[in-house]
């Protein structure tokens, strides 16, 4: 099938090769074997992406981390697995930081070992989230679930007709989706786009500093 895919997009100039495994019942962990040749074949043969679909979320390699991915595989094929987090398995500290929020792994690897870099390219993983009453596209957040337990926020874009938080990454690893109330900023003279907004973010909200005026936060001054 993925051959005849292989086919498809030189012909018709596809790009994006999906496969996607039918699944019955709920899956905690999906994994899908994926010869090595088939990534060299489509980095080559190609300019479409790779992305795997399973119901516990989806991972895409862009064309020009395949090549990369191809030869950093020790074994004949390459494994990309997706498992919902049991969370007796975390550290404590790692528990204490995710809260009740789900918790997903994601890998690559091929003869045993992980593949966990792509020469420097990012792939795009995709994980679910299900919007409770009252809450909003904007306060979706993703955070990668470090060794230390300390949680480091993403940026990530939800879609809310496919129940998907999508984010970009360099390396594979723990990965916690919940969501973080969206911030009404009252300062005029801080923007959206500013460098430090999300520093002035985090330090009203944590009770750090109030500003200046209700309606300032003066960002230029001492």
């Amino acid at each position: 099938d993925l051959s005849d895919a292989i086919k498809a997009s030189k012909t018709n100039g596809t790009t994006s090769i999906v496969i996607a495994p039918e699944i019955t019942g709920e899956a905690k962990k999906v994994s899908v074997d994926i010869p090595k040749s088939s990534f060299a074949s489509v980095a080559s043969e190609t300019s479409a992406s790779l992305t795997v679909e399973m119901p516990v979320g989806s991972v895409t390699i862009p064309n020009d981390a395949l090549a990369s991915l191809a030869s950093g595989a020790s074994g004949d094929t390459v494994t990309v697995g997706l498992e919902t987090v049991d969370k007796a398995a975390l550290t404590e500290e790692q528990q204490k930081a995710v809260e009740e929020n789900p918790v997903f792994d994601i890998s690559i690897t091929s003869g045993g070992k992980n593949i966990t870099s792509f020469d420097g390219k990012s792939i795009t993983i995709s994980l679910p989230y299900t919007l409770k009453d009252g809450e909003s596209t904007e306060g979706v957040t993703v955070w990668y679930l470090n060794d230390d337990g300390k949680l480091e926020r993403m940026n990530c874009d939800y879609d809310k007709t496919t129940g998907l938080a999508s984010f970009t990454a360099m390396h594979l690893s723990k990965y916690v989706v919940g969501y973080e109330a969206t911030w009404a900023n009252p300062f005029t003279d801080v923007k959206s786009d500013d460098w430090f907004y999300e520093d002035v973010k985090f330090a009203v909200k944590n009770g750090l500093f109030t500003g200046t005026t209700d309606t300032t936060f003066s960002p230029g001054q001492s």
